[in-house]
């Protein structure tokens, strides 16, 4: 007999979803796992890594004084 219920995806808030082919491998991944989409809630959040670079500031002129004196002089 054919199960109609797999395969099926499953969902979890902070895990890609997967693709089940029987209730053994369903029930396998534990709790947390849902037939529906659910939502990542805002508290349930992942912390960024530390390792993670900041991003480049935006290239901003900067004043007259913190240019060096050669870049100052105008070519000929």
């Amino acid at each position: 007999m054919i199960d109609r219920d797999y395969p099926r995806m499953l969902f979890h808030r902070t895990e890609p979803a997967v693709t089940v082919y029987s209730q053994v491998e369903e029930e396998a991944l534990g709790p947390g796992w849902s037939r529906t989409i659910l939502a990542q809630q805002p508290d349930q959040e992942e912390e960024p890594d530390d390792d993670e670079e900041e991003p480049e500031p935006e290239d901003t002129p900067q004043p007259a004084e913190s240019v060096p004196a050669a870049r100052k002089q105008r070519h000929r």
